[in-house]
C-alpha cells in the first residue's frame, strides 16, 4: 500500500492484475490501471503512481487519477 494525499494505492498481484486507488475517507476502490502483468511495488511521487510488472519486467506509471497509463 502506498499512501498519499490523493488516496491509498495498491496492486492486485496476479497474471492479469490491476492497480487501485481509494480515498482516505473510505471511498470505494477504483482501478486506475488494469490487465497488467503481475503488478507490485506501488510508489506514489509528485502526483504520479509507479509500479513494476513482474510478468514483463517493466516499470509503469499513471497519474493518481488514472490518466496517462
Amino acid at each position: 500500500v502506498a499512501p498519499s494525499a490523493a488516496g491509498l494505492f495498491w496492486s492486485n498481484n496476479s497474471a492479469s492484475g490491476s492497480v487501485y486507488r481509494a480515498g482516505v475517507s473510505g471511498q470505494s476502490p477504483t482501478p486506475i490501471a488494469t490487465a497488467l502483468a503481475s503488478p507490485h511495488r506501488v510508489v506514489v511521487h509528485n502526483g504520479t503512481v509507479y509500479w513494476t510488472e513482474a510478468g514483463s519486467g517493466r516499470i509503469m506509471r499513471s497519474g493518481t487519477d488514472g490518466s496517462f497509463v
